[in-house]
């Protein structure tokens, strides 16, 4: 009788083992997305991290483009890269402007002096990368 009682707590302490490893796997393999105002704010504020977070070549617009760099599909080169800083978009007058779609979410800062600029981001992974980024440059060249 006791080897009959052993057999069962060895079966059932195999078998509550086996569900638990299969739950813990399930989490790790089904990470949470990254939070875009986390990294947002830590794209703006750490250079290392944010030269980890694009994907270069960049499609985008350099400043003051022209048509020549629209239909050229204008890239940014890690090498031609300036490192974006955070900035306080009401003190500094601009209006931001956040479209989600897809998994792409895309950010306008546009001045009242009549300048914006633009930055793309993707999420790849559930990590966000910038994959898009047009800077300052007239309103009229978005029309």
């Amino acid at each position: 009788m006791n080897k009959y009682k052993f057999s069962i707590i060895i079966l059932l302490s195999l078998t509550i083992f086996s569900q638990c490893t299969v739950k813990t796997t399930q989490k790790l393999g089904n990470q949470q997305e990254e939070n875009f105002d986390v990294f947002l704010e830590k794209f703006l504020t750490d250079s290392t991290f944010q030269m980890s977070r694009i994907v270069f070549p960049v499609k985008g617009l350099p400043a003051g483009a022209n048509k020549s760099n629209i239909e050229n599909n204008y890239s940014w080169k890690k090498e031609d890269w300036d490192i974006h800083i955070k900035i306080d978009y009401k003190k500094d007058g601009y209006k931001r402007i956040l479209q989600i779609d897809n998994k792409i979410i895309r950010e306008q800062l546009i001045h009242p002096q009549g300048w914006f600029l633009e930055r793309r981001f993707k999420n790849i992974h559930n990590k966000w990368f910038l994959i898009y980024y047009a800077a300052s440059n007239s309103i009229s060249l978005m029309k």
